[in-house]
């Protein structure tokens, strides 16, 4: 596989970046709703990452103004709705359909000999919140991601849910816009960055170590501690859930999500990676 220099850009990423130039730029307004869409547009393209990620990625000849729709997050739409009106939730919806398309394929031809229903736990761990939010914040998604002033405050370019979201609205755009035979480019050049940073592949069955996270990692924990992790969970005002995962009441992880379920589960993933990141213990497989 081809090197990338992506990860040695003379700009790195800083994350929230976009979104504290954007609300900066808001509060000097006297009156925001005449602030026009190209200022933000400019801001984007100003951005001395922002530079360097459409150049490497072969988008600069998209439009900025479109991606600015892929990366803005509700939280802003609902504190400047006149200049914001849309976020990227849709964008999301059509993302998740051909990132599914795409994973499907990839397995598809990788694993000849695996039955469907294999290939369907494969495909369901790698196109997972936990899975996307790692390949987003790599290619420094969490640089742009546009939030709303609370959001911004609980530096919510973080949240693996949004960074999950903002890397399929993105995928929605470049289909929209230049194509689909762009659109697998774009995710084969992510996923050689990926390889670049973790020298394993994407779809190598032996990383997946989240498949049936929270089952395996009370298997795991049965096994050496003889006892089962303990989730807990609260609702933030914003209605996501933060869960805190405990093992023997020691805090391993804490999470945020769209919904508990989903937040419980990028725990268990994460607390399993650990462990045998940390102990390289085979067992749990």
């Amino acid at each position: 596989m081809m090197k990338t220099t992506f990860l040695n850009l003379a700009a790195p990423k800083v994350p929230g970046s976009m979104a504290q130039t954007v609300i900066s730029c808001l509060k000097k307004q006297s009156n925001c709703d005449e602030v026009p869409k190209t200022e933000f547009t400019k801001l984007i393209k100003e951005d001395s990452f922002s530079s360097h990620f459409f150049t490497f990625f072969q988008l600069d000849h998209l439009s900025i103004s479109d991606f600015l729709v892929a990366w803005t997050h509700k939280s802003i739409c609902h504190e400047y709705k006149n200049l914001f009106p849309f976020s990227y939730e849709r964008l999301e919806f059509l993302g998740d359909s051909i990132l599914n398309f795409y994973v499907t394929q990839k397995l598809y031809k990788r694993y000849p000999e695996k039955k469907e229903g294999e290939l369907s736990k494969l495909r369901s761990e790698l196109v997972s919140g936990v899975e996307l939010s790692v390949l987003s914040e790599l290619i420094g998604l969490d640089h742009f991601v546009i939030l709303g002033v609370g959001e911004l405050k609980n530096k919510s370019y973080s949240n693996k849910s949004i960074l999950a979201d903002i890397f399929e609205s993105t995928l929605a755009v470049i289909l929209l816009k230049d194509g689909p035979e762009m659109c697998w480019r774009f995710l084969d050049q992510c996923l050689n960055i990926y390889y670049e940073k973790n020298n394993e592949h994407y779809f190598d069955e032996k990383r997946l170590v989240g498949r049936d996270s929270k089952g395996r990692l009370q298997e795991y924990t049965m096994k050496k501690y003889n006892c089962l992790p303990k989730y807990c969970s609260k609702e933030l005002p914003n209605g996501h859930h933060e869960v805190s995962l405990y093992i023997n009441d020691d805090l391993y992880d804490v999470e945020v999500a769209n919904s508990k379920k989903l937040a419980e589960k990028q725990a268990a993933q994460i607390t399993l990676q650990k462990f045998l990141g940390n102990t390289g213990d085979q067992n749990a497989h």
